[in-house]
């Protein structure tokens, strides 16, 4: 792994700030849409709206990591990379797990008590000070992964400095990869061989159970790093991505139907109960399968960065204000996201409806308490650093604002937990007319494949039950929409 020739300086990439935001963006309704298929179980429209953004949303994210990573080595010393990379990853993930997670934890354990799937609560989501603050990274599994394979390319790439002849051979190999008919092919060649080892067919799982990275899992995404890595200042092979990106980008879209169809296995997204694809079980075939869905990821990594690069080309204040927000809104999503679910459940509102005002609502909320922090850090600055003594970070604010939001929580959820343990018997619960499975209280945060999320619940429709006296509850299922577990 060699950096390319210097690239311009601190140039700033105008399609990496569209990248970055269309990224992230397309987060939020990824995971609101993992609720809804958690409840639906048999959409299919859901479940291949899932599976598709699935297969290169969370590659994509890393092979724009590794390209920025080396183009900053390039800017700056060793030394000053590393210290970068434990600042601006190890110290959000430090603070999100003493913050978002536990946040998240208690959203989830107020629900499960409040609703239990049966006559006990799981031991488990019992309101405890271990179940709220563990060391299960969530969603922020990302961040973890992306600080050790952060480092580890940092050292391979000073231990091929020692070795030049190593370096030029390894990047004249990707240059011909790269405007090779064969490129794309042997890329998807190489997920395959990495996923291979694993079970399931796209990458998942596990990742969110530990800060520390599965082995495999750890491969499979360092592959997209080290793609952007080597990418990173070659301008000419930039140019080869905006070539042909729409004849790629319909090819990816073309390839998952069939791929999906054939090779969907709804085990790979935990709790989901929907039909799996046609030859899911023949396992003579899963080196095809894998390759097929290999090849729909490089598609559409390769297809997306050509087309925002083609047309991206020119500063907009917003997509750059988007862009620097937008870190912060990954860190902060799944909170706003499981409450705006909890308090729409309430309404009648169709369930299209609901995601829709969950998503713009969700968005707006990170949005606005990115801008919140920016406020009060610029007021810190004014009153603290007359001459640039003292630097704060939004990360600083965040620890603050967050740790005193799940200490109110916590004193506000107490007598609610210990109060409130009704326990229905188990039904079929319809909601205009869309049929849903009754009692699937979130167990556990999942990992929600792609960016990973919080497996949370809905609360339960209480107007029609108080208006009709509670003669429905034979009927109707007043515990909320499971939406994973």
């Amino acid at each position: 792994m060699v950096p390319s020739p210097p690239h311009g300086g601190n140039q700033r990439w105008h399609h990496l700030d569209a990248i970055r935001v269309s990224a992230i963006l397309l987060l939020i309704p990824y995971h609101a849409a993992r609720y809804i298929q958690k409840g639906l179980g048999e959409d299919r429209a859901v479940d291949a709206a899932v599976w598709f953004v699935h297969t290169w949303h969370m590659p994509l994210f890393f092979a724009i990591s590794g390209f920025l990573a080396a183009s900053g080595l390039r800017r700056s010393s060793v030394p000053s990379q590393v210290r970068s990379r434990l600042r601006r990853l190890g110290v959000p993930l430090i603070i999100g797990m003493l913050t978002v997670v536990p946040l998240a934890n208690l959203f989830v354990i107020e629900a499960a008590a409040l609703w239990p799937r049966t006559q006990q609560i799981p031991a488990k989501r019992e309101m405890a000070l271990g179940h709220v603050f563990n060391l299960t990274p969530q969603h922020l599994w990302f961040i973890a992964y992306l600080l050790v394979i952060s480092l580890l390319a940092i050292g391979i790439w000073l231990a091929i400095q020692q070795h030049a002849r190593v370096g030029a051979t390894i990047n004249r190999g990707f240059r011909t990869l790269m405007r090779s008919w064969w490129g794309l092919p042997a890329l998807a060649s190489l997920s395959a061989m990495i996923l291979i080892t694993k079970s399931g067919w796209v990458a998942g799982g596990t990742m969110s159970d530990s800060l520390i990275p599965v082995p495999t899992l750890l491969a499979y995404f360092s592959l997209f790093f080290v793609f952007g890595w080597l990418l990173s200042g070659q301008d000419d092979l930039l140019e080869v991505l905006k070539r042909g990106a729409w004849l790629r980008f319909a090819a990816g879209l073309t390839i998952a139907i069939p791929a999906f169809a054939l090779f969907y296995d709804h085990t790979d997204f935990t709790g989901n109960v929907g039909s799996t694809g046609i030859l899911v079980g023949v396992d003579q075939i899963r080196p095809l399968g894998l390759f097929s869905v290999g090849l729909v990821c490089w598609l559409m990594l390769f297809g997306v960065w050509g087309l925002l690069a083609r047309y991206v080309q020119s500063e907009s204040r917003v997509l750059r204000y988007l862009a620097d927000a937008s870190f912060w809104i990954y860190l902060v999503h799944i909170p706003f996201l499981v409450a705006m679910q909890s308090s729409l459940a309430n309404t009648h509102a169709e369930v299209a409806l609901r995601y829709t005002l969950t998503v713009i609502g969700t968005l707006a909320l990170a949005i606005g308490s990115y801008a919140l922090v920016q406020a009060i850090r610029r007021l810190w600055i004014r009153a603290w650093r007359p001459r640039g003594v003292l630097r704060l970070r939004a990360t600083g604010s965040v620890a603050g604002l967050l740790a005193l939001t799940v200490a109110i929580s916590l004193q506000l959820a107490a007598p609610t937990v210990a109060s409130s343990r009704p326990s229905p018997p188990p039904q079929a619960l319809m909601i205009h007319g869309g049929s849903f499975l009754r009692g699937r209280v979130a167990d556990e945060l999942d990992e929600s494949p792609g960016g990973g999320g919080l497996m949370a619940v809905l609360p339960p429709d209480q107007g029609r039950r108080q208006a009709n006296g509670g003669a429905e509850a034979a009927h109707v299922d007043r515990r909320p929409l499971a939406l994973g577990e």
